[in-house]
């Protein structure tokens, strides 16, 4: 399954941790996106942190836009392109794709996906809470 936001808005860069061998060395990346957060998580991140682990499949974590910026109204239009977005998608062939925010939906709602993925349309993550996420699992999972 997929968990899709709208861009980064983290600094902590993805690829010194990623092998083409090995993928990618989320524990390595955590401990770097914290050390560069003063040691604690975004709202986001910790949202994805609860919610992940309930989840009963592989899980792939992505933006629609691949580059940074503190919010989507700072990202220039020319750098809202969903290319890399599109070509893991079409790569992962998710079952099922959770959609952070009202952009985010309209963003893959507009994308012609040949798999016909289920889409949960969810409110962005700095909305979630635990029961909010417990939610999201089980919805998750019984569409799995």
């Amino acid at each position: 399954m997929a968990v899709v936001g709208i861009n980064p808005a983290t600094k902590t860069p993805f690829w010194p941790y990623w092998s083409d061998d090995r993928g990618m060395d989320r524990a390595s990346w955590i401990a770097a996106y914290k050390e560069m957060q003063g040691n604690k998580l975004s709202r986001s991140r910790a949202a994805l942190e609860r919610l992940v682990p309930q989840v009963a499949a592989q899980v792939v974590e992505i933006n629609a836009y691949a580059k940074q910026s503190t919010r989507l109204a700072n990202l220039q239009r020319e750098h809202r392109t969903t290319d890399v977005f599109e070509f893991v998608l079409g790569m992962v062939k998710p079952r099922v794709i959770l959609c952070a925010g009202v952009a985010v939906s309209k963003t893959v709602e507009s994308l012609s996906l040949p798999w016909a993925p289920e889409l949960i349309r969810a409110r962005h993550f700095i909305y979630w809470g635990r029961t909010y996420e417990d939610e999201l699992a089980k919805q998750i999972n019984r569409l799995l």
